[in-house]
């Protein structure tokens, strides 16, 4: 596992765990960076403590970079991946094994906690054939639950 990976694996445990989306899209920033940049420039960053000099890498991030530069999986990963993994039964682990994808996803367009092409690498790495991306639009006509102040929500009937 690299750099960027590992942060967007922690960008997604976030997520999944419904964690403030501040923080997922921290890791998923950070993961940015790090992919614009030359392998080597951030192993050396790694090994010389100088990856918090970049904008948007923090002490949290910075570790996580540490950990994986070193060799080792970065103990907050492990972390959480051990503390959002949901036990599932034999009837559930069948039901799993047959969906071939996910209708309703939010991006950072709206009040999810990652990017579109972050979300389609996810569903291809859990086997998926299509993901369906269902953000909120404050500007729509149709109220809805993430719409401004002043916009209700409606039961039944039909948009204005």
């Amino acid at each position: 596992m690299d750099a960027v990976e590992a942060l967007e694996r922690i960008a997604y445990l976030l997520d999944r765990a419904h964690e403030p989306t501040y923080r997922a899209r921290a890791y998923h920033r950070a993961a940015e960076v790090v992919r614009a940049l030359p392998a080597e420039e951030v192993a050396a960053r790694a090994r010389t403590g100088r990856l918090t000099e970049l904008e948007h890498l923090g002490p949290k991030t910075a570790a996580v970079i540490e950990e994986v530069v070193a060799g080792r999986t970065p103990a907050y990963l492990t972390e959480l991946e051990r503390s959002t993994t949901l036990a599932v039964s034999d009837g559930g682990a069948k039901l799993l094994g047959a969906l071939r994808g996910d209708c309703h996803t939010h991006s950072t367009w709206s009040d999810g906690g990652a990017e579109i092409d972050t979300m389609a690498r996810a569903a291809r790495g859990l086997g998926h054939d299509y993901v369906v991306l269902t953000d909120h639009s404050p500007a729509s006509p149709w109220p809805t639950a993430s719409a401004p102040t002043g916009y209700g929500t409606s039961s039944g009937s039909s948009p204005p």
